[in-house]
């Protein structure tokens, strides 16, 4: 869900409104030709303001325009597809334009080639769509002369199928510092049974604006539904001659995004969210609470949430039956389990089960878990969560943006879908603090009105603090013969810490079967041998051997991000503890390498660059060292390392006292 958000330069959007297959070079050019003649003052006027005089780069025009149709194409549809033979589509196009002057290298190498994808057709299943992309760019000279950019001269770099993608770089040769860059990026479309992707209209970027400006025309028996975010311009709503909705935005004069660390994008940068839906195509399933064709600008919290508890009362659900039987058996084994210890082991034994599941999806996690908890009956309610990475309560558009849960046992407990398959825990760090809108019922309808009918309150979902969330490093080091530093790293990792880069070292295998060992069933290799498939065996021991592979090249990939230097050996790594088991709740990791670059001799001397044993750290640029944005961290936490240096014989260690450094404000 976070992936929605941008917040750099997107090189997307696109134009016409009658190309829907491969375009022909004299198509693309009449298209190119319209562009350059438009008489639009914004892409005339090439003065940049003196205070941006040392910018790396100004937009001075940036341009997004969209036309959408949805109307019925005539002709004969699959029949297994709802019987249907008349089949709705709906065409767009989008239109994305760009002046920018080039003032310096950094700049020129950014500009200096376009990527594109030509053309990309995708059918998965009924669902299907087809776009087209044409692609323009001239250069004007300082001297005003204008030069338009042979497109021919792009090359392909790569294709899928039967050139149902590909994906074309285009090199602007002749750009240099100095010059002004106007290009387009244009494309056209068709889906069914499919809305459109959600537009971005974000007004900040790595480089000035001088000038940002949207144009819509949508047609009015669409569906459009818009919101504008931390003082982005609002639509003007207006119509055209054929009655579409017209929607426009301008805003000068928009200053370069400094603050790119610890940001959340939808609380901090102005931008617009838009819309539109085929709500009146009754081939597209949507929840009973959807709005017909019109303009709908801030829908209330309470829409948004009948739409969301319409998705999740018609949610497919993971089949239960093994659950079920295991969770008996606990009870059995444990007669004085308490609701808490009944529910972490239904919770955990789901998780366990769709670990093998390419997707997971959180309404048919916390549909499922819902069902589960009335079986045993436990007491729970449904938690539709904000989390800080998207917009503020105040500020949903639709269904996407709730994090689901279930809150059970008095509160006591909360209950999140796993984000990442090896997530250990069972809840998601960047909805802590957050508003939760709470739903009680004693089963999921199929009323799709409201979903289901049940209660409705809002809490403040607590916060864990900094002790409960620590990564603790020990590095004992060796400087040897030949300079090189042998490391035996072990980390240990509480909490949420538990969550981070570490999960790509977690062999899947390793990872069921510790669970396996918590919830008392069998593991992959016993479940196997009690079967006695040898030809399963064979397999699952291949796959380990691959998988092993596999993990050997992760952990040199830590090793790197860590340290920002290659490993020249790695010796060794291991997983010492899962921090699955409520007992055994730590996360530690054990890895030998040795690493070179940090040991320089200088005469009789060694320089030891001992900084980069506490991890990478962050580089600022000057320009991002006055920060405007608040700080969005995903919780509360300490670290600690423990580094312990074996001096080699006949040296003795100087400069110590510059270790001796405390920062102590109130960031940290």
């Amino acid at each position: 869900m976070k992936n929605k958000y941008f917040l750099l330069i997107c090189l997307t959007l696109v134009i016409s409104n009658n190309i829907f297959a491969n375009v022909s070079r004299s198509q693309a050019q009449r298209v190119r030709q319209k562009i350059w003649e438009l008489n639009d003052p914004d892409f005339k006027n090439y003065t940049i303001p003196e205070k941006y005089n040392n910018e790396s780069a100004v937009i001075i025009a940036k341009k997004e325009e969209i036309y959408t149709v949805g109307k019925l194409k005539s002709g004969y549809a699959n029949k297994t597809v709802l019987n249907r033979d008349r089949n709705k589509k709906l065409f767009y196009t989008n239109f994305s334009r760009y002046l920018v002057k080039i003032n310096d290298k950094v700049a020129l190498d950014e500009f200096g080639t376009i990527e594109y994808i030509e053309n990309e057709n995708i059918k998965i299943g009924y669902f299907s769509s087809k776009m087209t992309m044409i692609v323009g760019a001239r250069i004007i000279k300082p001297d005003g002369s204008i030069k338009e950019v042979d497109i021919d001269e792009a090359i392909i770099t790569s294709e899928k199928g039967d050139k149902d993608e590909v994906h074309k770089k285009l090199a602007i040769s002749d750009l240099q510092i100095g010059d002004i860059l106007d290009y387009f990026i244009q494309e056209d479309g068709n889906i069914n049974y499919m809305n459109i992707p959600q537009q971005y209209y974000t007004f900040k970027s790595k480089y000035p604006v001088l000038s940002h400006s949207i144009h819509c025309e949508i047609d009015n028996k669409l569906t459009t539904e818009y919101h504008s975010y931390n003082g982005a311009p609002k639509f003007t709503v207006s119509t055209n001659e054929q009655n579409d909705i017209v929607l426009d935005a301008k805003k000068i004069d928009n200053p370069k995004q400094t603050d790119n660390w610890w940001i959340s994008i939808p609380r901090e940068v102005p931008f617009i969210r838009l819309s539109i839906l085929f709500n009146n195509n009754k081939d597209i399933y949507k929840p009973a609470s959807y709005r017909k064709s019109g303009v709908y600008e801030n829908l209330p919290i309470d829409v948004i949430l009948n739409d969301a508890m319409g998705w999740l009362s018609i949610a497919l659900q993971y089949p239960t039956r093994e659950i079920k039987k295991e969770t008996k058996k606990f009870i059995a084994r444990n007669p004085k389990a308490s609701k808490k210890e009944i529910a972490q082991y239904i919770d955990e034994s789901l998780r366990q089960q769709v670990i093998f599941a390419k997707r997971i999806s959180p309404y048919s996690y916390v549909a499922t878990l819902f069902n589960l908890f009335k079986d045993f009956k436990i007491e729970n309610k449904i938690a539709f969560v904000t989390d800080r990475y998207g917009p503020r309560a105040e500020d949903i558009m639709d269904a996407d943006d709730f994090n689901l849960m279930l809150i059970a046992n008095d509160y006591s407990q909360i209950f999140a879908p796993p984000s990442h398959r090896y997530m250990i825990g069972n809840t998601l760090s960047e909805c802590e603090g957050e508003t939760a809108f709470l739903v009680s019922t004693n089963k999921l309808s199929t009323n799709r009105v409201l979903g289901f009918d049940g209660e409705r309150s809002k809490i403040t979902l607590p916060k864990s603090k900094e002790d409960q969330n620590v990564m603790k490093i020990n590095l004992d080091i060796i400087i040897n013969e030949d300079n090189l530093l042998e490391i035996d790293r072990t980390v240990t990792l509480s909490g949420h810490q538990k969550n981070g880069d570490y999960l790509s070292l977690i062999h899947r295998a390793n990872w069921y079967d510790e669970k396996s060992k918590w919830l008392g069933t069998y593991t992959i290799k016993e479940d196997i041998i009690s079967k006695n498939d040898q030809e399963s065996l064979n397999i699952y021991n291949a796959n380990i051997q691959k998988v092993e592979k596999d993990i050997e090249e992760e952990t040199k990939i830590e090793i790197e991000s860590y340290h920002d230097i290659k490993p020249k050996e790695v010796k060794g790594y291991k997983i010492l503890s899962f921090g699955i088991a409520p007992n055994d709740s730590t996360f530690i990791y054990n890895v030998k390498y040795t690493i070179d670059d940090l040991v320089k001799r200088a005469g009789n001397n060694l320089i030891f660059d001992a900084g980069k044993l506490i991890s990478s750290q962050i580089t600022l640029d000057e320009d991002k060292r006055e920060r405007t944005a608040n700080i969005y961290r995903p919780y509360e936490a300490t670290y600690s390392y423990e580094i312990n240096i074996q001096i080699p014989n006949g040296y003795i260690a100087e400069n110590l006292d510059k270790f001796n450094m405390n920062v102590d404000n109130e960031s940290a």
